[in-house]
């Protein structure tokens, strides 16, 4: 499973919605360990309104050009429904990454069960 982590330091969720950080940080998990990948940045556009469509559009084909399966972060905006769609939103509830990474693997087939949905059908899940 590809998971991202939206970071603004590389070391901490930001306290702002996924789509607002400058980075995400791609990790392959399994059952027992995450590996870091790669640190892409946010180059999707900036929002023209709340809740843009071409924001969360933007988003989206950054992480699916990663294969991500899973974005993480403390918040989200109104584009959380147009997102989950195409992977599966965690809002995580600790401030370091490495702690959020762990909580995913400790409930990675809750992940596993939740990328199986598809459309409307998949739910964003909150750990921490």
């Amino acid at each position: 499973m590809i998971i991202a982590c939206a970071t603004d330091n590389e070391l901490h969720f930001p306290d702002k919605h996924s789509g607002e950080a400058a980075y995400y940080m791609i990790y392959r998990t399994n059952d027992k360990e995450a590996e870091f990948v790669m640190r892409i940045e946010n180059t999707s556009p900036e929002e023209k309104m709340h809740g843009d469509p071409n924001k969360a559009k933007g988003v989206v084909s950054l992480l699916k050009a990663k294969n991500v399966d899973v974005i993480v972060s403390k918040q989200y905006g109104r584009n959380l429904k147009r997102i989950k769609s195409k992977v599966v939103p965690v809002i995580i509830k600790t401030d370091k990454i490495e702690d959020g990474i762990n909580l995913c693997i400790e409930n990675i087939d809750l992940l596993r069960k939740e990328l199986e949905k598809e459309g409307e059908e998949r739910k964003h899940i909150i750990l921490g």
